[in-house]
């Protein structure tokens, strides 16, 4: 008999350990669909609406079962992803966006310290109304966070171009020094070369790369050769 009550809280335990994490659990199962859109995501391949679709349902199952802010950011991405593939005049466009940004804002009140969850909000921000002040802060607290994460570089240099006017020149000097960041990762200079095909963009790397001459003169060697 004296075993009896360690025995209960054994069993106690046990069962709080099984209700607290069969949620998680069921979550994880309810997620697995949604992985291998991610993976296309990330790798910049062609995503159709029929993977984002499967993205954001594996993602609300999910959450019925166990709220995180990982979650509810990658909801956001696949609502914001599907909103740019609609026409400007399809009201279901204005509605996916304004639930994107509602996500990636639930996602950030349970995860603050996420710099791609905070871009990834600037974007939607600014694909909804342009360089307002919404975008910009969220811009700005995404730098705050990580100001030097190569897996946000591109989207950053991106995202600074497209909000250039409204910049403070230390914050224009950041987004340069992004490009710099960019052009000394070899899988990021690639992607740079690819989006300097546009003369804007061209432009502003050769400005960012203007004190260094010998990058300088390689980025332009490279620019030439895609353009063959």
């Amino acid at each position: 008999m004296k075993g009896l009550p360690a025995l209960i809280l054994s069993l106690v335990v046990g069962i709080l350990l099984i209700a607290f994490g069969a949620p998680r659990m069921i979550a994880a199962f309810a997620m697995i669909p949604s992985g291998p859109v991610l993976e296309k995501i990330q790798d910049r391949d062609l995503i159709e609406m029929e993977d984002l679709g499967i993205l954001v349902a594996s993602q609300r199952r999910g959450l019925m079962w166990s709220v995180s802010g990982r979650k509810w950011t990658d909801l956001g991405l696949a609502q914001m992803l599907m909103a740019e593939q609609r026409e400007a005049s399809d009201p279901e466009r204005r509605r996916l966006i304004n639930d994107a940004i509602q996500s990636l804002r639930n996602g950030l009140a349970v995860a603050p310290a996420s710099p791609f969850a905070w871009t990834r909000l600037a974007f939607a921000e600014v694909f909804k109304s342009g360089a307002s002040p919404a975008a910009l802060s969220a811009f700005r607290f995404g730098m705050v966070v990580a100001p030097y994460e190569p897996r946000l570089a591109l989207a950053r240099i991106s995202l600074g171009f497209s909000v250039w006017p409204k910049l403070q020149p230390p914050e224009r000097r950041k987004i340069l020094q992004q490009v710099r960041f960019a052009w000394n990762h070899r899988d990021e200079r690639k992607q740079l070369l690819e989006f300097a095909r546009q003369e804007s963009w061209a432009n502003l790397v050769r400005a960012a790369l203007l004190r260094a001459p010998d990058d300088l003169a390689e980025f332009e060697a490279r620019l030439r050769k895609l353009s063959e």
